[in-house]
């Protein structure tokens, strides 16, 4: 991967239905213009709700889960994580990370 875009789509209100909760398959299609030679890799729709319907986690805890299981950054967390590499005649190799969690909140630099 040389170079790549990553684009976002944030579709209308109107495509979803919030009132009777009914999901559908919505057709997606991307191309490009006066491009030769690029390849467009993309899905062809998607399934979903809006994300208004979702509950915010609310108390310390629960923000400090959210921000561990979700696949984006999150900036008030601090983490630090340190890898061990072991090589024991009676196990093989093996390899051992630490995760240290600073539970104290911190500022948020935004930009």
């Amino acid at each position: 991967m040389s170079g790549y875009y990553l684009i976002g789509y944030r579709p209308e209100k109107d495509t979803f239905d919030p009132a009777t909760g009914r999901v559908r398959f919505n057709s997606l299609t991307v191309r490009l213009k006066n491009r030769r030679g690029l390849c467009v890799r993309s899905r062809t729709g998607f399934v979903g709700v809006e994300d208004a319907a979702r509950p915010q986690p609310r108390t310390r805890a629960e923000q400090l889960m959210a921000a561990l299981v979700s696949p984006f950054g999150a900036g008030g967390v601090s983490l630090r994580l340190t890898s061990l590499f072991i090589n024991a005649a009676s196990v093989g190799s093996v390899m051992r990370s630490m995760l240290l969690i600073d539970p104290r909140p911190r500022p948020v630099t935004r930009l």
